[in-house]
């Protein structure tokens, strides 16, 4: 059975997608208050501006986070301040749009460090947009924070005019087979019966261009559920490395980024069929049933564009096989 990213990506992390890193809790403040309604210390739900810091994470739990646009910064920078007031009027500005501005110091990055780059201290001062309901999709700005870039990124966001930010590992394979790793061959081809490694950079030419049926297993390295998982993906694979129109494909979503209709990466592992001639509508591989191979045979055989008869296949590879070790020579 699989976990949400609420519950794995997290593990110990908190409600939403706030974490404890290091052993502190890490929560936001807001910087207009925390207001005690009787009942206990609530988030004012009217404002939109707050401080990461590690002592509100109850109450932040409540506030049912759908999108949240951070600022994330350096103290130690001498623009800092005047940076800090420049998202605080944004945020006002924005006030009724159901987004929370939330400003991170550096020393508060953990806990959002599984949906940046490797390195996120080196960019700093940068700002990203994340939409927590839609698969922590991202949008980023860098290099000019000042309020006018902040209220056109807004703006531009509200009205859908953003391009989402993707990030991507190298691409594994290169067209001149200078970059060959497990599961391809020289010139990108892919060993047949092998599970072949994708980057986001990918995706367009080895999935969506792609005229064959591909199996995407989305997966993430420290999840469990995943680990166990990927073994029975790769006997599935291996059963099927005589059928060349289906490819079987593992992308790490911890590095890679995929914007495509209908996939939305809320739990892992994520288990998807693109078929052939209709890459828009990706088919559910049910990753939970206990007889990957049996199941998974059975699903394949009936929702791939491409239908193959597995038997004859393994029948003719056999054949092919026996005549090469006799020696027959096939033209």
């Amino acid at each position: 059975m699989s976990r949400s990213f609420f519950g794995v990506v997290f593990g110990v992390f908190t409600l939403c997608f706030l974490s404890l890193a290091a052993g502190q809790s890490s929560e936001v403040q807001s910087v207009a208050n925390v207001e005690n309604d009787g009942n206990g210390k609530r988030l004012r739900t009217e404002v939109k501006f707050y401080k990461w810091t590690p002592e509100t994470e109850k109450e932040i739990k409540t506030h049912r986070i759908k999108k949240m646009f951070c600022l994330f910064y350096d103290k130690t920078n001498h623009l800092s301040e005047q940076m800090l007031l420049d998202f605080e009027s944004v945020a006002s500005t924005f006030r009724k749009k159901d987004v929370l501005h939330v400003a991170v110091e550096r020393e508060h990055l953990q806990p959002f460090a599984f949906f940046l780059d490797d390195d996120p201290e080196l960019d700093l001062p940068f700002a990203v947009l994340v939409e927590i309901d839609n698969g922590f999709r991202k949008y980023r700005l860098i290099n000019d924070l000042s309020i006018g870039k902040l209220t056109d990124f807004e703006n531009r966001y509200w009205s859908n005019t953003l391009k989402p930010w993707l990030r991507s590992e190298p691409a594994f394979a290169n067209p001149d087979g200078a970059a060959v790793t497990g599961g391809l061959l020289e010139g990108g081809g892919l060993v047949a019966g092998e599970v072949a490694p994708l980057a986001g950079v990918e995706w367009g030419d080895r999935v969506v261009k792609n005229d064959k049926d591909v199996l995407v297993f989305f997966y993430a390295p420290w999840c469990g559920h995943c680990k166990r998982f990927e073994p029975r993906f790769g006997d599935l694979a291996m059963k099927h490395k005589n059928v060349d129109t289906l490819l079987f494909h593992k992308i790490d979503v911890t590095k890679n980024d995929i914007d495509h209709p209908g996939v939305k990466i809320d739990r892992v592992p994520y288990v998807r069929l693109f078929p052939a001639g209709d890459k828009s509508t990706p088919k559910v591989f049910e990753h939970a049933q206990q007889d990957t191979v049996g199941w998974g045979t059975t699903f394949l055989e009936e929702a791939v564009t491409h239908k193959y008869d597995l038997v004859k296949l393994d029948r003719a590879a056999e054949a092919k096989q026996r005549a090469r070790h006799e020696g027959v020579v096939e033209l």
